[in-house]
């Protein structure tokens, strides 16, 4: 993810037509978090990084059709947490969210929950130092604990996606 951010900081800064001026998303970050975007939070996502819309498996727990679930290998777990516990007490104190620690599975998870529970955020971590955080429809569940059928074997995978390109 960090390497993403800086080949798109060099490619957007010759491009006036960039989606996104990186300067402006720093600023955006900071002014919603009051974190260094840089340094805060991708100073310790070296590692490699999914994101992914997931449909939503419990329609009567959220009406979201879909959440976004991003996992990020963290080259530095503790600044990770460091920053999670900042990132908590801002949305608790800040934005009058509900911060709850839960289990998903055997999983701790914490969530954030808006004042009229229309909104949800999930994050926790996974085997090793992959972090995930999920936002919209509560799609945690979907993979944690991991799931006992791989990817390539599930069976909305095998229909979705074609067995050899045409």
């Amino acid at each position: 993810l960090q390497r993403l951010w800086q080949n798109y900081v060099q490619t957007a800064q010759g491009n006036p037509l960039a989606p996104l001026k990186p300067e402006d998303l720093r600023q955006g970050v900071k002014t919603i978090t009051k974190l260094d975007f840089d340094k805060d939070l991708l100073g310790w996502m070296a590692g490699e990084f999914s994101a992914a819309l997931i449909p939503n498996p419990d329609p009567k727990a959220s009406t979201f059709g879909w959440g976004l679930a991003l996992m990020v290998a963290a080259s530095d777990r503790r600044a990770g947490e460091e920053t999670l516990k900042k990132l908590n007490e801002l949305m608790a104190k800040e934005y009058k969210y509900k911060v709850e620690n839960r289990l998903i599975g055997d999983r701790p998870v914490t969530e954030w929950i808006s004042e009229n529970g229309a909104l949800t955020a999930t994050h926790g971590w996974l085997d090793g130092n992959f972090l995930f955080f999920t936002i919209g429809a509560p799609v945690g569940s979907t993979f944690v604990p991991t799931p006992t059928t791989p990817l390539n074997l599930a069976d909305t995978f095998t229909k979705t996606v074609p067995l050899e390109p045409t």
